[in-house]
């Protein structure tokens, strides 16, 4: 895709699990790669439709993506991601997880939403 003059492209999200080796890096387009070596090398890993914003990763193997239009993504094996069903439809601005199982999104109007079963169900939290 071709960016209008003086336009750039958003830098990268990187995302750092514990101890630094492994790094995601979310690219504005929805490019997930991986590295194993605190980023000095990149293999591609997944691609999707939206763009992500946010990233929290928990360990070498559990990693969130959230984004627009309420996109949530997730790897429990490090490897492979598939989609969450997302709690809603606005734009995505944080997220936070504790484990493959837990974790919290912040909308842009402020909501926040919690899960504790990997994304199944999602329940509204206090501002």
């Amino acid at each position: 895709r071709a960016l209008a003059a003086g336009a750039r492209e958003a830098a990268p999200l990187t995302i750092s699990a514990p101890g630094g080796r492994v790094v995601w890096r979310i690219a504005a387009t929805g490019a997930i790669a991986r590295s194993d070596d605190g980023g000095a090398t990149w293999r591609e890993q997944a691609s999707t439709d939206a763009a992500l914003t946010s990233g929290s990763a928990v360990s070498p193997t559990v990693c969130w993506a959230a984004g627009r239009a309420g996109v949530i993504w997730r790897t429990t094996d490090g490897e492979h991601w598939q989609p969450v069903a997302p709690p809603t439809s606005s734009d995505l601005v944080g997220i936070s997880a504790t484990d493959a199982s837990h974790a919290e999104v912040t909308a842009a109007d402020g909501r926040r939403y919690e899960t504790a079963d990997g994304g199944r169900t999602w329940t509204a939290t206090d501002t």
